[in-house]
């Protein structure tokens, strides 16, 4: 066990309680535990009740980060117990994790705890939902951390008395920076440990143990990572991309290993160190995932952009993926000399779809090309273009009195054409235009 030295306080992160409310929370959960009126605890479990902070939230604390989330395991108390206690302090609580014993416990401002009985898993069938999980408040602190993935993960916290329990030389190895399986066999059991590996590199900016490498090599090349669902992948592919603030720290990594292949077979990488320094770049200019999402794609060639794009699984932005390939298609467009460029831009605010008009701009940045991004952007609010279809086919349906059918998509694509020409501009003269032209008779 170790005292946990404070972090020193700057700007970016404060541990007071009152901007800590996670671990005020914990806290006070913790104290509400050790009050527990158990009868024989101690007889039934092997230990007091007693509530730890688990995990990643000890380690950015170690590192003196903010912590945006925290996960707590509970010992020495039964599984009713804990969750009555919970509904009496937090109100409605989640089981969202019934397979694995969590708790989701909503605390205000959009943050939870994850609260659980401390878990023995092993594997016992394919993918990830293949484990049995034995839930047992009466493991001891060393048998429940023994399954998490790293060293530095798995550090334990009293959130009262501030001491950390680290059985594996987590606090040593944040010391050297460096990444460490904390068991070898059980990390073999999930081998989407091998993409955390890669993010937490990234995210840390550490350098993985030798030992540890060697695991995930032999990992990838016996092909443990082709059971990996696409979910799970993406949701990985995300921490690299969008947490670190150089994502090519875990690109060394994926590349040293070829868990890009492995991922994604049967793509091809064109230029590693150009794609590297392309990641970095957008990372260090912009928060936009679309942007980031681009220079993720940019890195394959032409043709298989859109079978990794495809493969991918997103989960809050399902357009995410169609508005990185978007600018990526635009931006390889060889244009001719511009006649009319309120219109070309108007163009090219179409073929860029659900993208903003600043993302291209940012994309166009990233690749060099700050003045035609600049450009762009100003041609669009100057002109207050808009990508929308002049008129749609509810628009022929009341003026023209149209039955819906093949002859809608014919005259909407004339009149488009007829803008994209620069002959029309505005909505009533497209009405002009097809009542001129006879279109619809």
């Amino acid at each position: 066990m170790t005292q946990l030295e404070p972090p020193r306080p700057d700007a970016r992160d404060l541990q007071r309680e009152d901007q800590q409310p996670l671990l005020k929370a914990a806290r006070d959960l913790a104290a509400a535990v050790s009050k527990l009126e158990d009868p024989d605890p101690e007889r039934l479990y092997g230990q007091a009740p007693r509530a730890l902070i688990v995990g990643g939230f000890v380690r950015d604390l170690c590192l003196g980060l903010h912590p945006k989330d925290a996960d707590i395991e509970v010992y020495g108390v039964a599984p009713e117990v804990l969750k009555e206690l919970l509904t009496r302090m937090f109100g409605t609580v989640n089981e969202v994790g019934k397979a694995f014993g969590i708790i989701k416990v909503p605390i205000g401002d959009g943050l939870e705890l994850d609260v659980s009985i401390p878990r023995r898993e092993s594997k016992s069938g394919i993918g990830h939902k293949g484990f049995s999980i034995d839930s047992d408040p009466g493991l001891s602190i060393g048998e429940a951390s023994i399954r998490r993935d790293f060293t530095v993960n798995a550090m334990s916290m009293d959130p009262i008395t501030g001491v950390v329990h680290d059985p594996y030389g987590g606090l040593k190895d944040l010391r050297d920076r460096i990444l460490r399986v904390t068991d070898m066999r059980r990390f073999q059991e999930d081998p989407l440990r091998v993409l955390r590996a890669a993010q937490f590199l990234a995210r840390l900016e550490f350098t993985i143990a030798p030992e540890s490498e060697r695991l995930v090599h032999e990992m990838v090349a016996r092909g443990d990572l082709a059971e990996l669902p696409r979910k799970r992948v993406t949701d990985e592919i995300e921490k690299l991309l969008f947490k670190p603030a150089r994502p090519s720290v875990g690109f060394d990594f994926l590349r040293r290993n070829k868990i890009v292949e492995a991922v994604f077979p049967e793509s091809t990488v064109q230029d590693w160190e150009g794609w590297k320094q392309r990641i970095d770049a957008t990372a260090a200019t912009c928060q936009d995932h679309a942007v980031m999402l681009a220079a993720f794609l940019s890195g394959f060639t032409s043709s298989d952009r859109e079978r990794v794009a495809i493969s991918l699984e997103f989960k809050d932005n399902k357009n995410l993926a169609a508005c990185a390939l978007a600018l990526l298609r635009e931006s390889d467009r060889v244009e001719s000399s511009p006649t009319n460029p309120a219109n070309d831009a108007r163009k090219t605010l179409r073929r860029i779809g659900p993208a903003s008009p600043e993302s291209y701009a940012t994309w166009l940045l990233i690749l060099g090309r700050r003045e035609e991004g600049e450009r762009f952007v100003s041609l669009v609010r100057e002109n207050n273009l808009d990508a929308r279809d002049l008129l749609r086919g509810r628009d022929l349906i009341d003026l023209f009195h149209l039955s819906p059918g093949p002859k809608f998509r014919q005259v909407l694509k004339a009149v488009e054409s007829a803008r994209d020409e620069g002959k029309i501009n505005t909505r009533d003269e497209a009405i002009d235009l097809i009542r001129s032209s006879l279109m619809i008779f």
